[in-house]
């Protein structure tokens, strides 16, 4: 086994509460950077995936990408249906599962969510 880990990052929009959360600063960062950035950073991460149904969120992925090219980062178009209010989480991993194999590439699957930024990179 070689310990590979898959860093799984839903990331729908359209919050009731807070609109546009992910994409909202904490010092020079979005919510959704900050995720990305510790995926990035931390050395158990081989490769991230980000799942969403905006187009905003892609541009945004593909923007810190283009800036931080270490690892792969792919992004899955989740359909609207999975990214309601009331959508789960679950439902959006099992999506990727069922749609785009290449998860099967690796070891170990850990989900980080934007919504909760606060976290370590080790």
């Amino acid at each position: 086994m070689n310990n590979s880990l898959l860093a799984f990052i839903p990331a729908k929009t359209g919050s009731t509460g807070l609109t546009d959360k992910i994409f909202r600063k904490i010092g020079s960062f979005s919510l959704l950077e900050w995720t990305l950035l510790a995926a990035y950073s931390s050395n158990c991460v081989t490769e991230m995936v980000v799942s969403s149904n905006d187009h905003l969120v892609e541009e945004a992925v593909s923007s810190f990408s283009n800036r931080f090219t270490k690892k792969r980062i792919t992004f899955i178009q989740r359909p609207d249906n999975l990214c309601t209010y009331q959508s789960k989480t679950e439902e959006a991993i099992c999506h990727m599962f069922d749609n785009y194999p290449f998860y099967q590439e690796f070891d170990y699957l850990t989900m980080l969510q934007a919504t909760s930024p606060c976290r370590r990179n080790d």
